[in-house]
């Protein structure tokens, strides 16, 4: 059986959080939407530019990558299959808020953000609905990433006490494997 680039959409976007449970027809629909985009490496949107679009990682890996004030570069986070990102800029209509760039191979499904702003006002419930889901789960993910970051630098810093609080890494370990393997995906996330 041959996969077509139709059919590799799909199933990547089975995978990302939020639209697993859309069923085949939905994903097909979504994936008529995207575009997909094989890179060596190379930046593929950069901090303060305006948002053209959404991107979900299909294979490979890219760095999430922060300016600090004195103009040094962090890679802050590294994702992987079935992440989504880009959806601040293109939610709130503001600028980029970090770089993101391809480590090596990489296929990436792009979204343009006049579309991402289709599917979010759309009345047609049968797409709208899953993809919106997929919004609001990735930016909880970021919001549960940005809050363990806060607090294990709050802990680093001696601000707070650990007897005090649950810090993420321990909470991670307390949860079943296949909720560990699923929150560890995009390695930013603690």
């Amino acid at each position: 059986m041959t996969v077509t680039s139709q059919d590799y959409v799909v199933e990547v976007l089975r995978d990302v959080p939020g639209l697993h449970y859309a069923d085949g027809d939905v994903l097909a629909a979504l994936a008529e939407r995207v575009e997909l985009r094989v890179m060596n490496g190379g930046w593929i949107c950069r901090e303060g530019d305006a948002a053209d679009a959404l991107y979900i990682v299909g294979d490979g890996e890219v760095e999430v990558v922060k300016a600090s004030a004195g103009g040094k570069n962090y890679v802050v986070a590294t994702l992987t299959a079935g992440v989504l990102f880009g959806h601040v800029a293109v939610i709130t209509g503001g600028l980029r808020t970090a770089s993101v760039r391809a480590v090596g191979d990489i296929r990436l499904l792009v979204i343009p953000t006049t579309t991402v702003l289709e599917l979010l006002r759309g009345s047609e419930m049968r797409l709208t609905s899953p993809f919106r889901r997929a919004m609001i789960v990735a930016l909880a993910r970021q919001l549960y990433s940005a809050t363990a970051t806060a607090m294990q630098l709050a802990l680093d810093a001696g601000i707070t006490e650990t007897s005090e609080y649950e810090t993420p890494t321990n909470r991670l370990k307390s949860l079943p494997e296949d909720t560990q393997e699923r929150l560890v995906r995009a390695r930013g996330l603690l």
